[in-house]
C-alpha cells in the first residue's frame, strides 16, 4: 500500500486496516474468501488510494496449504539511501527477500518466497533527479531467476547504460550481472523490483484461481461453488471498520497487532550508504 487505506476481511476471520507503506500477505492455499474495502476516512478531502497487488504462484505441492494472513508494517520494512551527493540519491525499500544488504520481513511459511533459495524479492527504488545506482546481481543462484523492473513514476530512466524507459514501462533484467540505473529526467523516478526463481510447472488461470491443469482448475471452481471455502462469518459482504479506527490487524486466532508492535528492521534500515 503506497497511499490511502484498505479494510481487509476474510473467511478465516482475519480483519485489518492497513496503508501508508504496509504490506499485507495472504496465502490463499486451499481457498479463502475476502473483502477489500476502501474506507472514506477523510470527510472533506480526497481519499486517494494507490497500491500494488502482486500474485506469487504456489507450487503444486503447496496448492492446498492452509490459508494464512500476515502483516508487515511499514515501520518494520528496511530501507537505505545510496549515493554521496545530496539531492542525487537512491532510496531502496525491501518489503520481502534480500537486496543490497537488507532483508525484508519474513513471508508466510508456505509461500514460494519463504525459501531463500527461490530468491524472491519485492522492493521499491526511488531515485532523485540525476541519481545513479547499481542494482546488484543475484548472488548464489542455482539456475535462472526472473527479474522485472517496473518503472511507474517519473520522466525517464536509463537501464544498463543504453536503454531509456519512459514511465509506465517494464523491463526484464539479467539476474547474473549488476545493472546500472540512472535517473535522466527532471523529476523523481520510482520503480518496483519483482524477482524470483521460476517454479517450472504449468500455469492455468481463470478468475482468481491458479492451477496446473484445466481439470484441477475445474475442481477449484466446484469446491468454491459447494462451500465458498468456508462460512462467511459477517453480516455483510462489504465490512468496513469504524472511520476513527487506526491501522491494525486482527489475526485468525484473535490476537491483534498494530504498527507500534513492529520489530526493528533487519539490515541497513536507517543507515546512510
Amino acid at each position: 500500500m503506497r497511499k490511502g487505506l484498505i479494510d481487509h476481511t476474510d473467511s478465516a476471520r482475519a480483519v485489518a486496516r492497513y496503508g501508508g507503506g504496509d504490506l499485507m500477505w495472504v496465502t490463499t492455499g486451499a481457498g479463502v474468501c475476502h473483502s477489500e474495502m476502501f474506507p472514506l476516512v477523510r470527510e472533506h478531502e480526497p481519499n486517494t488510494l494507490e497500491l500494488f497487488q502482486i500474485w506469487i504462484n504456489l507450487p503444486e505441492a503447496a496448492k492446498m496449504a492452509r490459508p494464512s494472513f500476515s502483516m508487515a508494517w511499514a515501520e518494520e520494512q528496511p530501507r537505505a539511501s545510496f549515493g554521496e551527493e545530496p539531492g542525487k540519491r537512491t532510496h531502496v525499500l525491501v518489503a520481502a527477500g534480500e537486496l543490497a544488504g537488507m532483508r525484508g520481513p519474513p513471508p508466510p511459511p508456505d509461500s514460494w518466497a519463504a525459501d531463500a533459495r527461490n530468491h524472491v524479492v519485492l522492493a521499491t527504488v526511488k531515485m532523485d533527479p540525476g541519481a545513479t545506482w547499481v542494482l546488484p546481481r543475484v548472488a548464489g543462484a542455482a539456475g535462472p531467476v526472473n527479474r522485472m523492473l517496473y518503472f511507474f513514476e517519473g520522466q525517464a530512466l536509463r537501464v544498463a547504460g543504453d536503454r531509456e524507459l519512459r514511465s509506465k514501462a517494464g523491463v526484464r533484467l539479467d539476474h547474473d550481472r549488476d545493472v546500472l540505473l540512472e535517473n535522466v529526467g527532471r523529476d523523481t523516478v520510482e520503480a518496483l523490483l519483482l524477482q524470483g526463481r521460476p517454479i517450472g510447472e504449468p500455469v492455468v488461470q481463470q478468475g482468481p484461481f491458479v492451477a496446473t491443469s484445466q481439470a484441477k482448475l475445474r475442481d477449484m471452481f466446484a469446491r468454491y461453488r459447494e462451500s465458498e471455502f468456508g462460512t462467511w462469518p459477517y453480516d455483510t459482504d462489504e465490512p468496513v471498520n469504524a472511520r476513527e479506527e487506526s491501522r491494525f490487524a486482527k489475526h485468525p486466532d484473535g490476537h491483534v497487532t498494530r504498527p507500534s508492535d513492529a520489530v526493528e528492521p533487519r539490515g541497513k534500515a536507517a543507515e546512510e550508504l
